[in-house]
């Protein structure tokens, strides 16, 4: 049951662990159902009855990302973009499901205005890594940040729209957007980043 996606009362989540009995040998078999935030542990006996297996209608696909950033200001800029991303980075690989969104068209500028649930997402990260790396440039290399993110991908939220991905195209046909938040008030700041998806 690991990595299944269910609806269960109108909470969405994915199985991500199916923890071993311990104490009553009578105690039925559980399993913790996340969406990232919040995790709910049931039984299987109640999520088979109560709950819906979506994972056939949504088709999870593994992905693999990397995406290159450039901070495009100070070595001060840079640093403090790294260590944002570092942290985003854990966060994403510690909580194991992070939904993401794709974003429309005519999405403009990379700041973040809202967040989307397991429910809304068009998939989810479940790990990243951050790194300083450098590009090879005609002039000299530059500092620029990579960010290696893996995920999946609800393939089936897709159909509507007559796209068909699959693992040799979906590198082709869809790019990762970094998009950031800002606190309230904090304009000239930014406190996390979420990968969001965008049809190229």
């Amino acid at each position: 049951m690991k990595d299944t996606l269910w609806t269960l009362n109108h909470y969405n989540g994915v199985i991500k662990e199916q923890p071993i009995g311990v104490g009553d040998p009578d105690e039925k078999p559980s399993v913790i159902l996340t969406d990232g935030t919040t995790t709910a542990i049931v039984t299987e006996e109640y999520l088979k009855d109560n709950g819906i297996n979506v994972t056939k209608e949504l088709k999870p696909q593994t992905w693999e990302h990397t995406t290159l950033l450039e901070s495009g200001g100070s070595d001060e800029d840079l640093s403090h973009l790294v260590n944002l991303m570092m942290l985003q980075c854990m966060d994403i690989t510690a909580r194991g499901v992070i939904p993401f969104e794709l974003l429309p068209p005519e999405t403009d500028g990379n700041i973040k205005t809202s967040d989307v649930d397991l429910a809304g997402a068009h998939g989810y990260w479940t790990r990243a890594v951050a790194v300083l790396d450098t590009m090879d440039d005609e002039e000299e290399p530059r500092l620029v940040i990579k960010v290696m993110l893996s995920g999946v991908l609800f393939v089936g939220k897709f159909e509507q729209d007559d796209i068909v991905l699959s693992e040799e195209n979906v590198g082709d046909t869809l790019m990762v957007v970094p998009r950031f938040a800002q606190p309230d008030g904090e304009v000239d700041k930014i406190d996390a980043v979420s990968f969001d998806v965008k049809l190229k």
